[in-house]
Protein backbone atom coordinates (compact mmCIF):
# COMPACT_ATOMS: atom_id res chain seq x y z
CA UNK A 1 0.00 0.00 0.00
CA UNK A 2 1.42 3.52 -1.16
CA UNK A 3 1.28 6.35 1.29
CA UNK A 4 -1.03 8.52 -0.32
CA UNK A 5 -3.39 5.77 0.79
CA UNK A 6 -2.26 4.57 4.10
CA UNK A 7 -2.60 8.30 4.95
CA UNK A 8 -5.95 8.67 3.52
CA UNK A 9 -5.60 11.72 1.49
CA UNK A 10 -5.86 12.30 -1.82
CA UNK A 11 -2.23 14.60 -1.54
CA UNK A 12 0.17 12.00 -3.03
CA UNK A 13 2.73 10.62 -1.51
CA UNK A 14 6.57 11.21 -2.35
CA UNK A 15 7.28 7.85 -1.68
CA UNK A 16 5.43 6.56 -4.20
CA UNK A 17 6.47 8.57 -7.13
CA UNK A 18 10.01 8.42 -9.11
CA UNK A 19 12.29 10.57 -8.08
CA UNK A 20 15.46 11.14 -8.94
CA UNK A 21 19.03 10.46 -7.30
CA UNK A 22 19.67 12.31 -4.45
CA UNK A 23 23.15 13.56 -5.53
CA UNK A 24 22.72 16.58 -7.12
CA UNK A 25 25.62 19.14 -9.07
CA UNK A 26 26.21 22.78 -7.84
CA UNK A 27 23.13 24.72 -8.45
CA UNK A 28 22.33 28.60 -7.96
CA UNK A 29 21.98 29.79 -4.67
CA UNK A 30 18.92 31.17 -4.40
CA UNK A 31 17.44 33.56 -1.35
CA UNK A 32 15.68 30.11 0.64
CA UNK A 33 17.49 26.88 -1.41
CA UNK A 34 21.07 26.04 -1.40
CA UNK A 35 21.44 22.79 -3.26
CA UNK A 36 24.44 21.05 -1.97
CA UNK A 37 26.19 18.56 -4.53
CA UNK A 38 29.39 17.14 -2.61
CA UNK A 39 29.89 14.19 -0.52
CA UNK A 40 30.95 15.19 3.29
CA UNK A 41 32.40 13.07 5.84
CA UNK A 42 29.77 12.26 8.33
CA UNK A 43 30.57 13.42 11.96
CA UNK A 44 27.40 12.40 13.60
CA UNK A 45 24.54 10.32 13.13
CA UNK A 46 21.81 12.92 12.73
CA UNK A 47 23.48 15.59 11.60
CA UNK A 48 21.57 17.57 8.55
CA UNK A 49 20.97 13.98 6.14
CA UNK A 50 21.04 10.69 7.18
CA UNK A 51 24.13 8.31 8.03
CA UNK A 52 25.28 5.81 5.10
CA UNK A 53 28.40 4.10 5.50
CA UNK A 54 31.29 6.37 6.13
CA UNK A 55 29.66 9.30 4.06
CA UNK A 56 26.22 10.80 3.90
CA UNK A 57 24.82 12.19 0.70
CA UNK A 58 23.32 15.90 0.70
CA UNK A 59 20.42 16.96 -0.44
CA UNK A 60 18.20 20.35 -1.08
CA UNK A 61 18.85 21.63 2.38
CA UNK A 62 17.56 25.25 2.71
CA UNK A 63 19.27 28.12 5.07
CA UNK A 64 16.64 27.66 7.53
CA UNK A 65 17.37 24.23 8.16
CA UNK A 66 21.33 24.89 8.81
CA UNK A 67 20.22 27.42 11.06
CA UNK A 68 17.51 25.06 12.93
CA UNK A 69 20.09 21.95 13.13
CA UNK A 70 23.13 23.83 13.82
CA UNK A 71 23.07 21.83 17.25
CA UNK A 72 21.27 18.56 17.25
CA UNK A 73 19.83 16.64 19.77
CA UNK A 74 21.83 14.14 22.17
CA UNK A 75 21.63 10.95 20.62
CA UNK A 76 19.70 9.04 23.23
CA UNK A 77 16.64 11.46 22.22
CA UNK A 78 17.38 10.99 18.19
CA UNK A 79 16.91 7.17 18.53
CA UNK A 80 14.05 8.13 20.85
CA UNK A 81 12.61 9.98 18.10
CA UNK A 82 13.57 7.39 15.57
CA UNK A 83 12.02 4.69 17.41
CA UNK A 84 8.50 6.39 17.48
CA UNK A 85 8.72 7.28 14.13
CA UNK A 86 9.97 4.51 12.37
CA UNK A 87 12.57 5.90 10.94
CA UNK A 88 10.05 7.54 8.33
CA UNK A 89 9.39 11.31 7.77
CA UNK A 90 6.77 12.23 9.98
CA UNK A 91 4.82 13.92 7.04
CA UNK A 92 5.69 12.24 3.58
CA UNK A 93 7.04 8.51 4.76
CA UNK A 94 10.32 8.76 3.10
CA UNK A 95 12.56 6.64 5.15
CA UNK A 96 15.60 7.36 3.17
CA UNK A 97 17.43 10.60 4.19
CA UNK A 98 15.89 11.63 7.25
CA UNK A 99 16.78 13.42 10.81
CA UNK A 100 15.57 14.82 13.33
CA UNK A 101 14.12 18.51 13.70
CA UNK A 102 13.33 20.48 16.43
CA UNK A 103 9.74 21.81 16.65
CA UNK A 104 10.72 24.80 18.65
CA UNK A 105 14.18 25.93 17.27
CA UNK A 106 17.14 26.78 19.76
CA UNK A 107 17.39 30.50 18.13
CA UNK A 108 13.14 30.86 18.05
CA UNK A 109 13.46 34.60 20.17
CA UNK A 110 10.03 33.22 21.43
CA UNK A 111 11.00 31.19 23.87
CA UNK A 112 11.23 33.75 26.86
CA UNK A 113 7.79 34.76 26.82
CA UNK A 114 6.71 31.69 26.42
CA UNK A 115 8.29 29.84 29.03
CA UNK A 116 7.09 33.77 31.48
CA UNK A 117 3.52 32.60 30.22
CA UNK A 118 3.86 29.03 31.35
CA UNK A 119 3.63 28.27 27.75
CA UNK A 120 6.09 25.49 27.87
CA UNK A 121 5.53 22.47 29.85
CA UNK A 122 8.33 20.24 28.74
CA UNK A 123 12.02 20.06 28.13
CA UNK A 124 13.21 21.59 24.85
CA UNK A 125 16.18 19.55 24.83
CA UNK A 126 13.82 16.05 24.84
CA UNK A 127 11.79 14.09 22.37
CA UNK A 128 8.76 16.03 22.80
CA UNK A 129 10.24 19.11 20.89
CA UNK A 130 11.57 16.51 18.17
CA UNK A 131 10.21 14.94 14.92
CA UNK A 132 11.79 13.22 11.91
CA UNK A 133 11.49 15.08 8.48
CA UNK A 134 13.38 14.42 5.31
CA UNK A 135 15.55 17.53 3.98
CA UNK A 136 12.51 18.76 1.74
CA UNK A 137 9.92 18.61 4.41
CA UNK A 138 11.68 20.23 7.16
CA UNK A 139 12.97 22.71 4.63
CA UNK A 140 9.24 23.84 4.54
CA UNK A 141 8.54 23.25 7.82
CA UNK A 142 11.37 25.58 9.37
CA UNK A 143 10.58 28.63 6.90
CA UNK A 144 9.23 31.29 8.97
CA UNK A 145 8.80 33.69 6.15
CA UNK A 146 6.82 31.52 3.88
CA UNK A 147 5.73 28.17 5.69
CA UNK A 148 5.39 25.27 3.35
CA UNK A 149 4.47 22.66 5.85
CA UNK A 150 2.40 23.06 9.27
CA UNK A 151 1.21 20.45 11.32
CA UNK A 152 -1.29 21.28 14.85
CA UNK A 153 -2.98 19.13 16.75
CA UNK A 154 -6.17 17.77 15.09
CA UNK A 155 -8.62 18.74 17.84
CA UNK A 156 -8.08 22.53 18.55
CA UNK A 157 -11.47 22.71 20.10
CA UNK A 158 -10.01 21.09 23.03
CA UNK A 159 -7.34 23.95 23.72
CA UNK A 160 -9.43 26.34 22.86
CA UNK A 161 -11.96 25.18 25.64
CA UNK A 162 -8.81 24.57 28.37
CA UNK A 163 -7.65 27.97 28.00
CA UNK A 164 -10.84 29.81 28.21
CA UNK A 165 -11.46 27.23 31.87
CA UNK A 166 -7.80 27.93 32.80
CA UNK A 167 -8.28 31.75 32.38
CA UNK A 168 -11.41 31.68 34.26
CA UNK A 169 -9.91 29.79 37.46
CA UNK A 170 -6.68 32.24 37.23
CA UNK A 171 -8.68 35.37 37.55
CA UNK A 172 -10.53 33.69 40.09
CA UNK A 173 -7.55 33.14 42.64
CA UNK A 174 -5.88 36.52 41.42
CA UNK A 175 -8.89 37.94 43.65
CA UNK A 176 -7.98 36.12 46.28
CA UNK A 177 -4.29 37.12 45.67
CA UNK A 178 -3.22 33.79 44.56
CA UNK A 179 -0.91 34.20 41.64
CA UNK A 180 -2.07 30.60 39.68
CA UNK A 181 0.62 29.47 37.06
CA UNK A 182 -0.99 28.83 33.18
CA UNK A 183 -1.47 25.41 32.59
CA UNK A 184 -1.53 23.92 28.95
CA UNK A 185 -2.45 20.40 27.66
CA UNK A 186 0.74 17.95 27.80
CA UNK A 187 0.87 15.45 24.96
CA UNK A 188 -0.35 12.89 28.12
CA UNK A 189 -3.72 14.90 29.14
CA UNK A 190 -4.04 15.67 25.00
CA UNK A 191 -4.14 12.19 24.33
CA UNK A 192 -6.07 11.06 27.43
CA UNK A 193 -8.71 13.51 26.26
CA UNK A 194 -8.88 12.19 22.84
CA UNK A 195 -9.44 8.54 24.19
CA UNK A 196 -12.05 9.64 25.96
CA UNK A 197 -14.31 11.20 23.31
CA UNK A 198 -13.05 7.70 21.66
CA UNK A 199 -10.99 9.01 18.72
CA UNK A 200 -8.07 6.61 20.19
CA UNK A 201 -7.79 3.23 21.21
CA UNK A 202 -7.05 2.63 24.98
CA UNK A 203 -3.70 1.31 24.18
CA UNK A 204 -2.89 4.33 21.96
CA UNK A 205 -0.41 6.76 23.51
CA UNK A 206 0.24 9.46 22.13
CA UNK A 207 -2.67 12.03 20.68
CA UNK A 208 -4.11 13.02 16.79
CA UNK A 209 -1.81 15.44 14.80
CA UNK A 210 -2.28 16.52 10.96
CA UNK A 211 0.10 18.38 8.11
CA UNK A 212 -1.17 21.18 6.65
CA UNK A 213 0.78 21.46 2.81
CA UNK A 214 0.53 25.46 1.50
CA UNK A 215 3.62 25.07 -0.89
CA UNK A 216 5.50 22.41 -2.58
CA UNK A 217 7.63 24.44 -5.37
CA UNK A 218 10.80 24.11 -3.62
CA UNK A 219 11.60 20.91 -2.80
CA UNK A 220 11.74 17.65 -4.70
CA UNK A 221 10.53 15.38 -2.41
CA UNK A 222 7.18 16.29 -3.64
CA UNK A 223 6.18 16.29 -7.08
CA UNK A 224 4.79 19.24 -8.88
CA UNK A 225 1.19 17.61 -9.28
CA UNK A 226 0.22 17.64 -5.85
CA UNK A 227 -2.93 19.49 -5.57
CA UNK A 228 -2.62 22.57 -3.24
CA UNK A 229 -5.93 23.10 -2.11
CA UNK A 230 -8.09 23.63 1.63
CA UNK A 231 -10.21 21.01 0.21
CA UNK A 232 -7.22 18.69 0.08
CA UNK A 233 -5.17 19.34 2.99
CA UNK A 234 -9.19 18.66 5.13
CA UNK A 235 -9.07 15.03 3.88
CA UNK A 236 -5.67 14.54 5.20
CA UNK A 237 -6.07 11.44 7.69
CA UNK A 238 -4.57 12.83 11.17
CA UNK A 239 -1.70 10.50 12.29
CA UNK A 240 -0.30 10.01 16.05
CA UNK A 241 2.46 12.41 17.17
CA UNK A 242 4.80 11.90 20.45
CA UNK A 243 5.50 15.48 20.75
CA UNK A 244 4.10 18.73 23.05
CA UNK A 245 0.90 19.75 21.32
CA UNK A 246 1.53 23.56 22.39
CA UNK A 247 5.05 23.23 20.23
CA UNK A 248 3.46 22.48 17.65
CA UNK A 249 0.52 25.04 17.74
CA UNK A 250 3.13 28.05 18.73
CA UNK A 251 4.83 27.02 14.64
CA UNK A 252 1.56 27.10 13.34
CA UNK A 253 0.80 30.50 14.70
CA UNK A 254 3.29 31.75 12.39
CA UNK A 255 1.42 30.74 9.32
CA UNK A 256 -1.32 33.01 9.85
CA UNK A 257 0.60 35.63 8.56
CA UNK A 258 1.65 33.77 5.67
CA UNK A 259 -0.43 34.75 2.05
CA UNK A 260 -0.96 31.37 1.42
CA UNK A 261 -3.74 31.10 4.28
CA UNK A 262 -6.32 30.12 1.43
CA UNK A 263 -4.96 26.38 1.33
CA UNK A 264 -5.95 26.12 5.19
CA UNK A 265 -9.71 25.16 5.69
CA UNK A 266 -11.58 27.85 7.33
CA UNK A 267 -12.48 26.55 10.43
CA UNK A 268 -8.88 25.60 11.31
CA UNK A 269 -7.81 29.10 10.34
CA UNK A 270 -10.30 30.51 12.77
CA UNK A 271 -9.60 28.56 15.70
CA UNK A 272 -5.92 29.00 15.50
CA UNK A 273 -6.66 32.96 15.58
CA UNK A 274 -9.18 32.63 18.40
CA UNK A 275 -6.63 30.54 20.43
CA UNK A 276 -3.94 33.10 19.39
CA UNK A 277 -6.08 35.69 21.12
CA UNK A 278 -6.78 33.55 24.19
CA UNK A 279 -2.97 33.02 25.00
CA UNK A 280 -2.16 36.81 24.55
CA UNK A 281 -4.61 38.09 26.93
CA UNK A 282 -3.60 39.56 30.12
CA UNK A 283 -5.03 38.37 33.68
CA UNK A 284 -7.42 40.63 35.08
CA UNK A 285 -8.57 40.84 38.47
CA UNK A 286 -12.56 42.40 39.02
CA UNK A 287 -12.58 42.59 42.75
CA UNK A 288 -8.72 42.69 44.15
CA UNK A 289 -8.52 41.76 47.61
CA UNK A 290 -8.03 44.74 50.36
CA UNK A 291 -4.11 43.77 51.43
CA UNK A 292 -3.24 43.74 47.38
CA UNK A 293 -4.57 47.10 46.96
CA UNK A 294 -2.28 49.99 47.11
CA UNK A 295 -1.91 52.12 50.20
CA UNK A 296 -3.82 55.38 50.80
CA UNK A 297 -1.34 58.25 51.77
CA UNK A 298 -2.33 60.55 54.31
CA UNK A 299 -3.47 63.94 53.44
CA UNK A 300 -0.20 66.43 54.26
CA UNK A 301 -1.37 68.74 57.08
CA UNK A 302 -0.58 72.61 57.30
CA UNK A 303 2.27 73.34 59.52
CA UNK A 304 2.04 76.15 62.26
CA UNK A 305 5.30 78.17 60.67
CA UNK A 306 3.71 77.77 57.05
CA UNK A 307 3.16 80.76 55.07
CA UNK A 308 -0.76 81.18 54.19
CA UNK A 309 -1.86 79.94 50.31
CA UNK A 310 -0.97 82.59 47.71
CA UNK A 311 -4.27 83.21 47.23
CA UNK A 312 -4.57 85.41 50.74
CA UNK A 313 -1.38 87.00 49.79
CA UNK A 314 1.52 88.30 52.57
CA UNK A 315 0.72 89.49 55.51
CA UNK A 316 0.27 93.71 55.57
CA UNK A 317 2.39 95.86 58.21
CA UNK A 318 0.59 97.73 60.53
CA UNK A 319 -0.22 101.23 58.95
CA UNK A 320 2.23 104.27 59.97
CA UNK A 321 1.26 106.80 62.13
CA UNK A 322 2.69 110.00 61.64
CA UNK A 323 4.36 112.30 64.48
CA UNK A 324 6.63 114.79 64.50
CA UNK A 325 4.78 117.18 61.64
CA UNK A 326 4.62 113.90 59.64
CA UNK A 327 7.35 112.41 59.92
CA UNK A 328 7.58 108.56 60.02
CA UNK A 329 9.66 106.34 62.52
CA UNK A 330 11.50 103.51 62.07
CA UNK A 331 9.49 100.85 64.24
CA UNK A 332 6.80 102.52 62.03
CA UNK A 333 8.31 100.70 58.57
CA UNK A 334 9.17 97.89 59.81
CA UNK A 335 6.45 95.30 60.55
CA UNK A 336 6.39 93.47 63.51
CA UNK A 337 6.09 89.98 60.80
CA UNK A 338 9.69 88.84 59.90
CA UNK A 339 8.27 87.80 57.01
CA UNK A 340 6.46 91.03 55.97
CA UNK A 341 8.25 94.01 53.30
CA UNK A 342 10.27 96.63 54.45
CA UNK A 343 8.06 98.86 52.89
CA UNK A 344 4.40 97.37 52.11
CA UNK A 345 1.78 98.59 49.63
CA UNK A 346 0.11 100.83 52.05
CA UNK A 347 2.59 103.43 52.55
CA UNK A 348 3.37 106.40 49.70
CA UNK A 349 6.63 107.46 48.04
CA UNK A 350 6.46 110.41 50.39
CA UNK A 351 6.36 108.15 53.46
CA UNK A 352 9.69 106.72 52.42
CA UNK A 353 11.39 109.52 51.43
CA UNK A 354 10.78 111.15 54.88
CA UNK A 355 11.80 107.64 56.66
CA UNK A 356 15.18 108.40 54.54
CA UNK A 357 15.05 111.68 56.04
CA UNK A 358 14.67 110.85 59.76
CA UNK A 359 17.09 107.43 59.31
CA UNK A 360 19.79 108.66 57.38
CA UNK A 361 23.18 108.43 58.88
CA UNK A 362 23.83 112.29 59.00
CA UNK A 363 20.27 112.60 61.02
CA UNK A 364 20.97 109.79 63.47
CA UNK A 365 24.69 110.54 64.20
CA UNK A 366 26.67 108.31 62.20
CA UNK A 367 28.55 110.68 60.29
CA UNK A 368 30.71 113.55 61.85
Amino acid sequence: MSAGKRNGSKIPSPASTNRKSTKRTVGTMSSTTITAASTITATSYDSLTRFSGTSIVSSAISLDVLTASETPFKSSVILEVRKHQQLRCWVCSVESNTHVAHVIARADEAKRFLLEQNMINFDLTSAENGILLCPGCHSAFDNLFDPGIIILPSDLQYFIDHEKRDFEKRCQQAEQGIDQPRSVPSRETYCEHQRKQGVLSEAAGFGLYKYILLRVDHYSEWPASTPLSAEANSQITPRPWHGAPVAMIRRAFIALSSTRTWYIPREIVDQLQVLRDLYGRQLTVRNPPENTLPPVLPEKRKQPDEPDDEEEGPSKPDPPTKAHHGNVSHKQVFSASANSWKFGPSLSASDIMQWYQVNSPRRIGLMG
